[in-house]
Parts: C-alpha cells; sequence; structure tokens
C-alpha cells in the first residue's frame, strides 16, 4: 500500500498551545523546564548515560515485567526486551496513554511507534541496548476519557461506549471490564470491509475472558508492535519498586507541593500550567476506589471519605502495602523513571507541558530527567477526503470545530459573491446599452419609447429569469460542496478534535488492515517539529 506525507507547521492548527509550539522551535525559550535539547543528538547520548549510570534495581524489575508480559501475550521480541533490561548499560524510550477502550484514540498508537522508532535512533547514535517501552496508564480514575471509542460510519463519528453500569467507577480505570457486549457494539459499528472480520477476531480475543481494560489495551498494543515492552504500574511488584519515592512524598509532601507551585506560577506567567498543583501527590487506592489524599496539618485525608491517616499511619502503610498507593500525574514520570532506565520520554503537547512542571520534584526525589521527545503527530486523508480538500483547495489547518464558517468562507460566500457581482453588472450594463438605443429611435420615430421600454423590461425579466436559475444551480452545487465538505470534517476534525485526538486507529485498521502499520513505518518522519499529513491510497469498504 502507498502513500505520501506532507508536512504543516503546528502554528497553522487548532488546538496547539503556545508552549508546545515553543518547544518544537524554539526550545531555548523553554530550556530551564526541561533537561536537554531533544533535537541535538548529543544531548540525546548524555541523556542515554545519565539513564544508564543511575543505580536502579534492575533484576527486580524484569522479574515483574516478564510476569505482567506471560498476561497479556507474549513474543520473543518483547520477551527479549525485558531480558535486556537487567543489564546495566539498557537504556529505554519510554511512551504511555491512558487504557482507552480499543486502544482510544489513533495518537495512542502514534506514541508506540514513536517510541520504537526512537528506540532505533538511540541504539545507533549510542550503540547502547535501547528498548521501547510503553507505559500503561491504567489508574487514573477519569471513565469519561477512557470509556469510549470513536469510529467512522459513513463518513460520520460514530461512538462505541462502555455500558453505562460499567463506566460507572470511581477506581483505576484499568481495571474495568469491558464484558463481551461492548465487542459486539463495535461489530454493529465497524463498516464491513475486507478486513473486518480479522480486526473482530483480533479485538474479541485482546478483550475475551473477561479481561480489564489494562489487558485488552496491552494485548492490541502487542498485537500491533511485537517488540514494546508494556507496563502495567498498577503492580504489587512494582508498587514495592516505588515505595521509597511514595515514602519521600508522604514525609515531604510540603516541600514537594511548593517546588509544583512555584514553577507552575511561574510558567503560568509565560504560558499555562498544565496540572493542578495538589496538596499531596498521591491518591489512595481503597475499596476499589482512588481517592485524592488532601494533607491536613500532619495528618493525610482522603477526600470526600471517612478516613484520617498520621503522617507515621501513612508511612506505615507504604512500607506494608504500597500497592495502596497511587501517582498523580506529576508524581507518575518521577516513579516510571525511578523504575525505568529512561533515556526519553516520547509525549505528546499535553505531556510536554506536565514535564516542563515536573523538574524541580526530579532534583527533589534525586532522580534524572530524561529528555522529552514529542511524538508522531499526523493526520491521515483517504482518498476521497484527499479530493475533497484538493478541490477546494483546503489543507487540514483549514478545519477546525465550526464546519459551518468554513464551508461559508470557502463555499457559499464565494460562490454567492461572484454570482451577485455578475449579475449585477449584466444588470448595469444592459441599462447603460439601452441609453444610446433609446436616443436614436427617438430620432427615428418619437412613437418607439414605450417599444424600447417593453424591449428593455423583456431583457431585464430574462436577466432575472436567468439569474433565478443560476441560484438555483449554485444552491445545488452547494448542497454538494457542503456534503464533501462535511464528509471531510468528519474525517479530518471529528467531534471539532483533531484527527489523532478523537478517531480510534481501529477505523484505519479495519480499512486497510495491518498495512497501515508499515504506513507509519515507511511514511512518518521522526523529525516531528511539525505535523504530517499522510494521503493514503486504496483501502476497502
Amino acid at each position: 500500500m502507498q502513500a505520501s506525507a506532507e508536512r504543516i507547521s503546528f502554528t497553522d492548527l487548532h488546538g496547539f498551545s503556545a508552549l508546545f509550539r515553543d518547544y518544537c522551535t524554539r526550545y531555548e525559550a523553554l530550556s530551564d523546564y526541561f533537561a536537554g535539547d531533544w533535537r541535538e543528538a548529543a544531548e540525546r547520548v548524555r541523556a542515554a548515560d545519565r539513564a544508564a549510570a543511575a543505580n536502579r534495581d534492575r533484576h527486580a524489575l524484569a522479574d515483574a515485567l516478564a510476569a505482567q508480559h506471560a498476561n497479556w501475550g507474549d513474543s520473543d521480541a518483547a520477551r527479549d526486551g525485558v531480558e535486556a533490561l537487567r543489564a546495566p548499560d539498557t537504556v529505554a524510550v519510554v511512551t504511555g496513554q491512558q487504557v482507552g477502550l480499543f486502544t482510544g484514540p489513533t495518537y495512542a498508537v502514534l506514541k508506540a511507534f514513536s517510541a520504537i522508532r526512537l528506540a532505533e535512533r538511540l541504539a545507533e547514535e549510542t550503540g547502547r541496548r535501547t528498548v521501547p517501552v510503553f507505559w500503561l496508564g491504567g489508574e487514573d480514575h477519569d471513565v469519561d476519557e477512557v470509556s469510549s471509542a470513536v469510529l467512522l460510519r459513513g463518513n460520520r463519528p460514530a461512538a462505541v461506549r462502555l455500558q453505562a453500569g460499567v463506566a460507572a467507577s470511581s477506581g483505576p480505570t484499568g481495571r474495568i471490564r469491558p464484558g463481551d457486549e461492548v465487542v459486539d457494539r463495535l461489530e454493529q459499528v465497524l463498516p464491513d470491509t475486507d478486513f473486518k472480520g480479522d480486526m473482530l477476531r483480533m479485538v474479541r480475543a485482546a478483550y475475551g475472558a473477561d479481561a480489564t481494560l489494562s489487558e485488552g489495551f496491552a494485548r492490541m498494543l502487542r498485537i500491533f508492535f511485537p517488540e514494546l515492552v508494556i507496563v502495567d504500574p498498577d503492580d504489587a511488584a512494582l508498587k514495592r519498586l516505588a515505595a521509597p519515592l511514595f515514602a519521600q512524598e508522604i514525609e515531604e509532601a510540603e516541600t514537594a507541593a511548593d517546588l509544583a507551585r512555584a514553577v507552575s506560577e511561574e510558567l503560568g506567567r509565560a504560558y499555562h500550567a498544565q496540572a493542578v498543583v495538589r496538596p499531596s501527590n498521591l491518591f489512595l487506592l481503597d475499596a476499589g476506589r482512588r481517592i485524592p489524599l488532601d494533607l491536613d496539618g500532619e495528618d493525610f485525608v482522603a477526600r470526600g471519605a471517612d478516613l484520617r491517616m498520621t503522617r507515621a499511619e501513612a508511612l506505615d502503610l507504604v512500607h506494608r502495602s504500597p500497592e495502596s498507593f497511587s501517582p498523580n500525574v506529576l508524581l507518575r514520570p518521577l516513579m516510571q523513571d525511578l523504575l525505568l532506565p529512561t533515556a526519553m520520554y516520547a509525549g505528546g503537547p499535553g505531556e510536554i507541558a506536565y514535564f516542563a512542571q515536573c523538574r524541580p520534584l526530579y532534583a527533589w526525589a534525586g532522580l534524572s530527567m530524561p529528555l522529552v521527545y514529542p511524538r508522531v503527530s499526523a493526520t491521515f486523508l483517504e482518498p476521497h477526503v484527499a479530493k475533497a480538500l484538493d478541490a477546494y483547495g483546503l489543507t487540514v489547518g483549514d478545519f477546525s470545530a465550526d464546519a459551518d464558517q468554513l464551508f461559508h468562507r470557502v463555499v457559499a460566500d464565494a460562490m454567492q459573491g461572484t454570482l451577485d457581482e455578475t449579475f449585477d453588472e449584466a444588470a448595469r450594463r444592459l441599462v447603460e446599452a439601452a441609453g444610446p438605443v433609446r436616443a436614436l429611435l427617438r430620432k427615428v420615430d418619437g412613437t418607439l419609447d414605450k417599444a424600447t421600454d417593453a424591449a428593455q423590461k423583456a431583457m431585464a425579466d430574462e436577466l432575472a429569469r436567468l439569474r433565478a436559475k443560476a441560484v438555483r444551480a449554485e444552491k445545488k452545487k452547494q448542497e454538494i460542496a457542503r456534503a464533501r465538505l462535511e464528509k471531510a470534517q468528519g474525517n479530518v476534525y471529528p467531534n471539532g478534535a483533531l484527527q489523532e485526538r478523537e478517531l480510534c486507529a481501529l477505523h484505519f485498521l479495519n480499512k486497510y488492515g495491518m498495512d497501515f502499520l508499515d504506513i507509519l513505518r515507511e511514511t512518518l518522519d521522526m523529525d516531528t517539529g511539525e505535523h504530517q499529513v499522510v494521503r493514503l491510497q486504496g483501502g476497502s469498504g
């Protein structure tokens, strides 16, 4: 399957923050908040050296990962990657994402792809074994963000959602069990193609046997990318390794909060602070719930729950049962890089903004901050969508949440303006042309004025009838144009969001099969400072 790629600046797209745009093009403006310039090979090498030099229990890590991998389908490549992490000079390129239904928006697949390609590059640049790692975001409790998968049916967004009862959870989303019924709904929404049967068999295998969202997500990633090492942090063995970090957070919660608050205020004056700073960076996992811990004097209070612990009691619980705790968005990267020899992290716009708030926390925890590399950002244009854009001289950057505004700017206003101007000019010239004729006829026969008026009115009436026909034809043409643009909008900006943030990768896999994953490798560039637009060819259905 063939494809071609174009590039477009993030400044020409809707929805990207000034912080992210500057990070991609003017790293020096943000250098105080990060560990090094992601664009420089020398910086990447230094980041790998720092990651390899840090002391960590690699064997305990590898043992825990080996046990996890047996649960969601192992592969020789992934098993080899896990074993490679035991070696003291091996480093990792890490990425991660919340465990959305059926892998969620396409950018989750783009993140995994980015980690794999960057690991290959870093291995060439350093001579070190470099392992691509995907960190499952299954401990978050925002069910809305993971409970649906958006597909296209008839070029219109159609969501497959978890049942209301299943989605009503206040605990870690990764533990939710979607059940077979949600795959049945997927079958109803997914258009018939040559690849639909294979896709459904893959999804049923991943989410069967009462699998959790984390297990289903991991099993699908394993099918897509056999070489990817996958980490589920909701694991007692890994939490034991992270216990010293949790203990430090409990002992020094005020210090950590002050550091995060100071850098957040500084970022807020120049850009924005992505994460809200909380009194504590820990959650308590209790009775199936994930509850924020607040600091009240010397005590920790579970928000919204009748539970209070002294600092000593919280420390004792960390030592006895570290799996009872879960890090928040600012502590999660530190847990990740305490466990893993992370040289680089492949992150999206929001994550890059989070990392900007984390640098003082890395120093506080005595950890090396990884180099943060923008993940691949891409829009995929199917042939009929590309034709529509070309017909109206549009790019992906012309689309936004307001489809009606685009239609009027590009089609309706332009057409109506041209038609009105043309017929108004013709009417004016008709009046001008009648003047000399009238003057001549008066010289010939003064009684011909009425005949001249009648002729002029007849011509004006005919011009008006022609104008009415033109208006009707134009409206029909506009209806066709509107339909084409609405289809393009549904593909490029479904539900008012950039395609990669909304549309599930299953849409493309259903139409192009597993060849779609080959397209990623053959077409996408790891110079990720710009958005990439890939024109697909062929497809089924």
